[in-house]
């Protein structure tokens, strides 16, 4: 899976300080693995459905006996998918709005930053945008 990306962080004074900006690039490639349960079946197969190539899709499927995978990139029928999802199967959804990512930012040569910080809505083609606030060396 994939779970990391690197790119330039801006300042966009429009966020909260528990939000950052992700680029639309790294949210469509970025997964979040979700348990299919009662409550939330058919919002996975909707986003099932929507595809890996669309903002808000899902990228991979696991059957619930995880003996099959499937990457939705080369798959024929998503239909097919939609009908074998079941109780205790896997969907990795593509990062949303409101979703917890881990930041670790480098601003100086001995300077670590660790952030946990909430996702908002991916609008900025090609930066992590954040407060100024987190900008700045501390």
């Amino acid at each position: 899976m994939d779970y990391c990306a690197r790119t330039v962080i801006t300042a966009d004074p429009s966020l909260d300080l528990d939000q950052i900006g992700v680029p639309k690039s790294v949210a469509k490639r970025l997964t979040k693995s979700v348990t299919v349960a009662p409550f939330n079946i058919e919002e996975l197969k909707r986003r099932v459905r929507t595809g890996p190539n669309e903002l808000g899709g899902a990228l991979y499927v696991t059957s619930s006996n995880g003996e099959v995978e499937y990457d939705l990139a080369f798959v024929q029928s998503v239909e097919d998918i939609c009908g074998r999802l079941s109780f205790g199967g896997v969907v990795d959804r593509m990062l949303v709005d409101g979703d917890w990512v881990a930041v670790n930012r480098k601003s100086g040569r001995h300077d670590d930053r660790f952030l946990t910080t909430q996702n908002v809505e991916p609008s900025h083609p090609g930066n992590f945008r954040c407060v100024l606030r987190k900008t700045c060396s501390l």
